[in-house]
């Protein structure tokens, strides 16, 4: 699932929204991409769940 990610500028924001996808239960796999600000998500995860994990460190998820 790709997931756009608003607000990320620099390898620490990426770093950031990296740390709060694993630790979303479910989440199996992820690929976070700064230039294009999106994460791609695979898993049995909720998406919910994972949008506010994305938010909770201060960016927009979408």
């Amino acid at each position: 699932m790709l997931i756009r990610i608003n607000g990320m500028s620099c390898n620490h924001c990426k770093h950031a929204v990296e740390e709060a996808i694993k630790k979303v239960k479910g989440v199996k796999k992820y690929e976070v991409n700064l230039e294009g600000g999106c994460a791609e998500v695979d898993g049995d995860f909720d998406i919910t769940e994972l949008k506010q994990a994305i938010e909770n460190v201060g960016f927009d998820a979408e």
